[in-house]
């Protein structure tokens, strides 16, 4: 059965909570509805331009990923279901499975954590590996 994100409802909350957030490269944290009836407490988010940043440690629980940090060449590598996505902070692509896929904004490393901007859940080769809607 495949997951389905509410998109639109989670775009909208964001988009709310950025314009009243103090501080333009810190995160915070909001609860998002997934699947239609699964909650996920706490999913940090941050703004990355025009775009709403999605936290990529958050992002492995939701989706029982492994994720793998390599601090000299600054790539974070998630693998979720024997398929493999890089993403290297301050570019605003990622690489699913050395196909490049163009984001909205760059990633950005902010604490110990790197946001991608949100329009990466829509993309198609995200959507089948995660069996997901995009």
């Amino acid at each position: 059965m495949k997951k389905t994100i509410k998109l639109a409802s989670i775009f909208l909350f964001f988009s709310i909570l950025i314009n009243y957030s103090p501080n333009a490269y810190s995160a915070n944290s909001a609860s998002v509805l997934i699947d239609g009836n699964k909650t996920y407490q706490s999913i940090a988010f941050a703004p990355l331009g025009n775009s709403v940043g999605l936290s990529l440690r958050d992002l492995t629980h939701i989706y029982n990923a492994f994720l793998e940090w390599k601090p000299i060449s600054a790539v974070a590598t998630l693998y979720i279901n024997n398929k493999k996505i890089d993403v290297k902070v301050g570019d605003d692509s990622v690489y699913i499975d050395k196909k490049r896929n163009k984001l909205s904004s760059q990633s950005r490393l902010i604490g110990n954590d790197i946001f991608i901007p949100s329009d990466f859940l829509s993309m198609k080769d995200f959507a089948e590996i995660t069996q997901t809607d995009s």
